[in-house]
């Protein structure tokens, strides 16, 4: 099973450079949300979504 893991904080908090890090000691691939202009990936009822369970294979 695949983990997912999210970081947020107030702009300056070292988000960036948490997630870099992370990435790295882990090998993860990182994905990071500011890149997106347009969530078009993500399944049609987000809410819906989360309410269920948050299954990511449901993620295209």
């Amino acid at each position: 099973m695949a983990t997912i893991l999210g970081i947020s904080g107030v702009s300056g908090a070292g988000k960036s450079t948490l997630a870099e890090t992370l990435a790295k000691e882990l090998r993860a691939m990182l994905i990071s949300w500011d890149e997106f202009d347009e969530i078009s990936l993500a399944p049609a009822n987000y809410v819906a979504w989360h309410q269920s369970g948050q299954d990511y294979r449901e993620w295209n």
